[in-house]
């Protein structure tokens, strides 16, 4: 990820693979409201809801980075990539490569 896109302490997050503490709002995470939303992907029963929610996150990303960098950012596959990733990973979604196959049928 390009260091621009790291969001850190200035933007108010706490850094990217520091350890959260207990006593840690949630909120405080890097990408949190994306990780939100698709932590409700299971919730969803139809392909088109499961998608709308994937691309819901999509656009929460979006909207995390232009508020931290302050104004319109294009994020290509390059920048994108590492950030969904990290958004998949954080979201902990135990059904993960279920909903995935499900989406691909």
């Amino acid at each position: 990820i390009r260091k621009k896109f790291w969001l850190i302490p200035e933007h108010g997050f706490r850094p990217l693979f520091q350890r959260r503490s207990t006593l840690e709002k949630p909120t405080t995470a890097p990408y949190h409201e994306a990780i939100d939303i698709l932590r409700l992907l299971p919730q969803y029963q139809t392909p088109c809801t499961k998608l709308n929610c994937i691309v819901e996150a999509f656009r929460s990303i979006q909207r995390t980075v232009e508020k931290a960098i302050g104004g319109d950012v294009f994020l290509g596959a390059d920048d994108l990539i590492p950030i969904l990733c990290y958004v998949v990973v954080q979201a902990s979604v135990p059904t993960m490569h279920t909903q995935s196959l499900f989406l691909d049928d």
